[in-house]
């Protein structure tokens, strides 16, 4: 019943699993956070560099699981802190970024920056890996290291490192050298960004939301499953 007349999936084909495929009835459209990233009103100090010329990395467990992480957002920031490279870290509204612990000048914690803004400025995303995090990194081609704490979260990072973006680790255990070290790779190893590029160009390359408009339009009028895409 789910898919038996349409099925719209903000994202790329790739991405989803050849074991598990969708129906005739699936249609691909382009993430909305790449058309946001090109409205002028989102430009925000939020996403610029403290040191130009000095890799970026973007840290973030979501708006849900963050507050379940255990220790995970110190263990990730103490491993992130040696990296010569900025770091930024969301902890959500939930969490006062107080309560994070001291940390050394380049590593910034905030209880909220817009996705769009950070992605907009960013060279490896350290996340959770929730749908949204994923997918729209992805859109933007930034390579992902994966710590998988429940729900789709572990599927989202094996498709990742099936796919040659990114890089998983076990959120219960890995320590911050681990953590540094994956982050590390995933920033200095071109595959990464070469694959996530490609990734980004699939994306790019669909229908945008007005596509799914359409689609519903039609559905609406003729009530006959939608033809494939």
């Amino acid at each position: 019943m789910l898919h038996r007349y349409l099925t719209i999936v903000p994202g790329p084909p790739s991405f989803r699993d050849p074991a598990d495929p969708l129906p005739q009835t699936a249609h691909y459209i382009r993430p909305a956070v790449v058309d946001q990233s090109e409205d002028p009103g989102l430009a925000s100090s939020g996403s610029a560099r403290p040191s130009p010329g000095r890799p970026k990395v973007y840290v973030t467990l979501g708006t849900i699981f963050n507050q379940e992480a255990g220790d995970l957002f110190q263990r990730v920031l103490t491993g992130l802190a040696t990296l010569p490279a900025d770091v930024v870290a969301t902890v959500g509204h939930q969490i006062n970024p107080i309560e994070v612990g001291p940390l050394p000048s380049n590593v910034r914690v905030e209880s909220f920056v817009p996705l769009v803004q950070m992605l907009d400025d960013t060279d490896v995303v350290v996340s959770h890996g929730g749908s949204g995090t994923v997918i729209a990194t992805l859109a933007f081609g930034i390579p992902q290291v994966i710590l998988p704490l429940g729900a789709d979260q572990p599927l989202n990072a094996d498709r990742c490192v099936a796919l040659g973006v990114g890089i998983a680790l076990d959120a219960l255990h890995s320590s911050p050298t681990a953590i540094r070290e994956a982050t590390e790779t995933a920033l200095t190893a071109e595959t990464y960004r070469a694959r996530a590029s490609q990734v980004r160009a699939e994306i790019a390359s669909l229908p945008d939301a007005r596509h799914a408009g359409t689609l519903l339009e039609c559905l609406t009028q003729a009530s006959t499953p939608a033809s494939p895409a």
